[in-house]
């Protein structure tokens, strides 16, 4: 079908069912009371049935007797209608031409069939002026669309696209049965005219429309012009309209490979290979091949010559005769010239010189070809060729790439003269050019001079190529970073840095930017600037073009200076990125051991075990590390649940002595607490304050603990119906409670808020014994101690409820409530004021 039939389609379906629809008559059928009438309804009848041949014929017996019948023209006209139905334009022609003017039909449906006929006899400029000669704007939406539509067309077939854009716009305006169609064949013209932009437009609006019979092929064409037009990403929604709303369209395997096309071209060459493997199974013919080809530009694109090169093999028959076959075998050439595959490239290049003798590609395989021998290290063989095709001159599309790889080649054969030369050539013919090989040459030229010289030989000829007037931009700030690296190896720091600085003032986005950040922020850590290195370090860390060995200094130095902060996060994050780099067993001993404390703090026990153990592994590590490192290990194997493992390692890190054992006691003692090993705690928390008097944290901690120890003991022992017993244990509490709060209280600075918290519980454990006047003493003692601290008030109001002023007490508790306290004084708070409120 042609584009003009395509067209033409919608209004030819629907002409009659036009005609059908709007020539009911009411007052004609009311009138049906003569034999003329009655045999003109039958007929007409008969045509709303479909039954056409029925329907000819009782036009015809109409016709036949009653010749001068009003309604002549109007029976004429169907069976002109009928006639063009059964594919007889000429009899349809000549019906029509006899009627004259009809008494029911209206004059445009007249002209459209007259139109019609002649576009079926091949005679469109006659049609032309049928269609010219209806006032559309006395027509309905609906028919005014159909008229404008075909006349739209007939003028395309005209070749008049000015005349077919002015009709299918209006077209395309009222809402009709045929608007979307209206506005693909604009859409269609435009595209002709080169109106590109208003085609995608026109083509978008059809597509939107959700109609089957136009949207998908609207979508395709609008996706297929912005394809074109380098407007990738809104070429992939339009085609990705249609594999998604219109699976069963015709356009389904070009518009799923339109997607891969247009993403291959916009570089986003995962999402080809995803897009592949997703419409594979949709996909046949050669639709399928072209998907498999794209898939293996894409791979190739990225570097993943191996996999191309397999996808281009399966479907290399396939292609062949195909208008893929010349790009499969220039890919495929590529793809085992980076492989390696050298002799089955030269099969390869030679069934592209056999098929496709004009190609394009030629050039490029032959200096492959040529540089596929400097790879093997046949260097000879690699000059001569290379020389083949820099004797053509500069007009060989690859004489440029030629000349900078036989100097190559000439290096490496030690021909520094004839190197320096091709090199100096190279300069001369392209140094003002854009040539990415600029760079290359002029910096191999400067590194010829000073090869064997060292480094301060190489900041000569670095500054010496910057002196040069118009230096090409890509050289220049090669150049650039070249002799700062060079300055750096020869110890002048500051002059690196000034020349790092340089080149990131100048060329901000060149291609060394992430290193050249890196060095500077090195040098500015070195100068002790941190503050201003950390942003430049910052960037450069994450952009993750740093080589393995600078990124780890990078990242080093980023999480000191967070350390250093105290952005203990941001540090664990560095010190993470670091890892990934190095591994953790190259990690320094105080990163591991800070990483422990860090994710022990932040609840991740396994990340603390993740960084210690190779610290408890190490046959090297000091004593006062590997105590640290065990210590560590014990508290997130307890805050994992296994604490008989980790009162194991609280004892092997008081058998290390490094320094950790008061700590490691104390844990030790905790962990014994929590496994209701309680003599086993009762003696590790007595090793720390028997042995040691002087107040420290450990001390009065080990003291408070054992405590609030034999108070648990001795409550469950209430439970179990054992008063003596239990007050056994509640004295035991007792005799540890007394010499914590008399002899710490004047350092109750250091020591808070556990001095508070033995008052409180010395008071309740004295109640528990009857000794409720020592308990008001401690009440009373805690509240002028402390008297400006939720502690106080707690005391003060305690003191007041034993002295039987509840009102007071009630008072006090009451407004504490109301202040912030930690979770066991609100407990604390509220069960006395339950108590104190029910009793009132």
């Amino acid at each position: 079908m042609t584009r003009t039939d395509r067209c033409r389609r919608p209004a030819i379906a629907c002409l009659l069912a036009a005609v059908l629809l709007t020539l009911a008559a009411p007052a004609l059928l009311a009138q049906a009371n003569d034999a003329a009438q009655r045999q003109y309804v039958l007929a007409y009848r008969l045509l709303q049935r479909k039954q056409d041949a029925e329907a000819d014929k009782a036009f015809e017996t109409f016709l036949n007797r009653w010749p001068n019948d009003e309604k002549k023209a109007d029976a004429l006209y169907y069976r002109a209608l009928i006639a063009y139905q059964k594919g007889d334009p000429v009899a349809a022609s000549r019906h029509l031409d006899a009627a004259g003017d009809t008494a029911i039909v209206p004059d445009h449906m007249v002209h459209l069939l007259k139109a019609e006929i002649r576009l079926g006899l091949k005679q469109p400029k006659e049609a032309i002026k049928s269609l010219e000669q209806i006032a559309v704007d006395k027509l309905g939406d609906d028919m005014r669309a159909r008229v404008l539509y075909r006349r739209g067309s007939t003028y395309y077939a005209l070749q008049n696209f000015a005349a077919a854009e002015t009709n299918f716009d209006q077209a395309a305006k009222p809402t009709s049965a045929i608007q979307g169609h209206a506005l693909l064949a604009l859409g269609q013209v435009r595209k002709v005219l080169k109106k590109n932009d208003e085609a995608v437009a026109s083509f978008k609006k059809a597509a939107e429309m959700n109609n089957a019979s136009v949207s998908p092929e609207a979508a395709f064409l609008a996706g297929e012009l912005s394809y074109k037009s380098g407007k990738h990403a809104q070429a992939i929604a339009l085609f990705r309209t249609v594999v998604t709303k219109y699976q069963s369209s015709r356009r389904f395997g070009q518009a799923a490979t339109g997607i891969m096309w247009a993403q291959l071209a916009s570089k986003q060459y995962q999402d080809v290979i995803q897009s592949r493997r997703q419409f594979n199974d949709a996909l046949t013919g050669g639709d399928r091949v072209t998907a498999v080809y794209v898939a293996a530009a894409a791979h190739q694109q990225q570097g993943q010559n191996e996999e191309a090169v397999t996808l281009l093999k399966s479907i290399q028959l396939s292609a062949r005769n195909t208008s893929l076959d010349e790009l499969v075998l220039w890919r495929l050439a590529r793809g085992q010239y980076h492989l390696e595959q050298f002799d089955d490239m030269s099969k390869t290049v030679q069934e592209l010189n056999t098929r496709h003798a004009k190609s394009r590609y030629l050039a490029e395989v032959e200096y492959l070809r040529a540089s596929s021998l400097a790879i093997r290290g046949k260097n000879s063989e690699a000059d001569a060729r290379l020389s083949e095709v820099i004797t053509k001159g500069q007009s060989h599309p690859y004489y440029s790439k030629a000349l900078l790889q036989r100097a190559k080649v000439r290096e490496n054969e030690k021909l520094l003269e004839q190197a320096a030369a091709d090199y100096t050539l190279y300069l001369k013919l392209f140094g003002e050019t854009k040539d990415p090989g600029v760079a290359v040459a002029a910096l191999r030229l400067t590194e010829l001079r000073s090869r064997l010289s060292g480094f301060k030989e190489a900041v000569e000829a670095a500054r010496q190529l910057l002196a040069q007037e118009n230096l090409d931009p890509a050289v220049e700030q090669e150049a650039m970073f070249r002799l700062a690296g060079a300055l750096r190896e020869t110890k002048q720091y500051d002059e690196a840095y000034d020349a790092y600085d340089a080149l990131l003032k100048k060329y901000p986005q060149n291609k060394h930017a992430n290193r050249a950040l890196a060095w500077r922020g090195l040098l500015l850590m070195a100068k002790n600037r941190p503050d201003a290195a950390v942003p430049d370090l910052t960037k450069a860390a994450q952009s993750g073009a740093l080589d393995a060995s600078l990124g780890a200094k990078v990242w080093r130095m980023i999480a000191l200076r967070q350390r250093q902060t105290h952005d203990d996060k941001r540090a664990a994050a560095a010190l993470a990125e670091l890892e990934k780099l190095i591994g953790v067993n190259e990690l320094t001993t105080k990163e591991m051991i800070w990483l422990g404390r860090y994710h022990l703090r932040a609840g991740a026990p396994r990340q603390t075990l993740h960084y210690v153990r190779p610290l408890i592994k190490s046959a090297t590590a000091p004593k006062p590390v590997k105590s640290e490192a065990v210590l560590l290990s014990a508290n997130a194997t307890r805050e994992l649940g296994d604490l008989p493992s980790a009162i194991t390692l609280y004892q092997e890190v008081i058998a290390i002595g490094g320094g950790g054992e008061k700590e490691a006691q104390l844990e030790l003692a905790r962990t014994l607490v929590e496994s209701k090993r309680f003599e086993e705690a009762h003696a590790a928390f007595e090793s720390l304050y028997r042995a040691n008097n002087t107040p420290t944290p450990i001390v009065a901690a080990s003291m408070f603990e054992s405590a609030v120890m034999w108070r648990d003991v001795a409550r469950q022992w209430a439970d179990a119906s054992d008063p003596v017993k239990a007050k056994e244990a509640n004295g035991k509490a007792r005799e540890l409670l007394v010499p914590l709060v008399v002899l710490h209280i004047e350092h109750k600075d250091k020591l808070s808020p556990l001095l508070q918290k033995g008052l409180i519980e010395l008071a309740e454990v004295d109640l528990l014994l009857d000794r409720a006047k020592d308990a008001a003493k401690w009440y009373t003692e805690l509240s002028e101690k402390f008297e400006k601290e939720v502690y106080g008030t707690y005391g003060k109001a305690m003191a007041a409820a034993l002295d039987n002023r509840r009102g007071d007490a009630v008072f006090l508790l009451r407004k504490l409530r109301e202040q912030e306290m930690d979770k066991d004084l609100t407990a604390r708070v509220r069960d006395a004021l339950k108590r104190l409120e029910s009793a009132g």
